[in-house]
C-alpha cells in the first residue's frame, strides 16, 4: 500500500472513533519489527518491507494503540488494547506481524530451540537468557524444566 492510502485509513479509523488530531503515517525501511507508534511524534511507522496486507493490519494493529491510549491512557497489549484491536479489524495477536528474513537471520544467530522436559514443547530463548539461566528456566503450563532441544 501507499503511505497516503495508509494514511487515509489511518484518519478514517481515529476520527470515526473520537481522535480529532491525525497521527502521521511513516513507511520505513526497517526490518526486523512490523511498525511502531510514536506517541511523542505523534506518527504511525510501518515497514515498507511487508506485502500490502501485512502494512494494512499493522496500521491497524498501531491505531489500536492510539486509541487505547488517546482514551484510557494505556499503553501495551492488555484487555483495553485488545478490545480496540477488535473493533478496527486488527489481529489481537501481540506479535502478529509477519516474520521477515532479517528477522529469522537474527533470531537464528541470538536464540536457542528448547523444549519442555515434560510436554515437549519447542520454545526459543535468547542465548543470552539460555547461558545466564539455564539452571532455573522452566516451562510454566506444566512447570518442566527447559532442556535443549535433542535431549528430548
Amino acid at each position: 500500500m501507499s503511505v497516503t492510502e495508509l494514511q487515509a485509513l489511518s484518519d478514517r479509523l481515529l476520527t470515526e472513533r473520537g481522535v480529532l488530531f491525525p497521527y502521521k503515517v511513516v513507511l520505513s525501511k526497517r526490518k526486523l519489527t512490523g511498525g511502531y507508534i510514536s506517541f511523542k511524534k505523534v506518527q504511525i511507522v510501518v515497514s515498507a518491507h511487508m506485502p500490502p496486507e501485512a502494512q494494512e493490519n499493522t496500521l491497524r494493529h498501531e491505531v489500536a494503540h492510539a486509541l487505547a491510549w488517546h482514551h484510557r491512557k494505556h499503553r501495551g497489549h492488555g484487555y483495553i488494547w485488545r478490545n480496540y484491536a477488535r473493533e478496527v479489524g486488527a489481529s489481537t495477536k501481540a506479535r502478529s506481524a509477519p516474520e521477515t528474513e532479517a528477522l529469522k537471520a537474527k533470531r537464528a544467530k541470538t536464540h536457542v530451540e528448547v523444549a519442555c522436559a515434560n510436554c515437549g514443547i519447542p520454545i526459543q530463548v535468547s542465548i543470552r537468557r539460555w547461558v545466564r539461566w539455564s539452571e532455573v528456566l522452566y516451562h510454566r503450563a506444566d512447570r518442566g524444566r527447559l532442556v535443549p532441544r535433542e535431549a528430548v
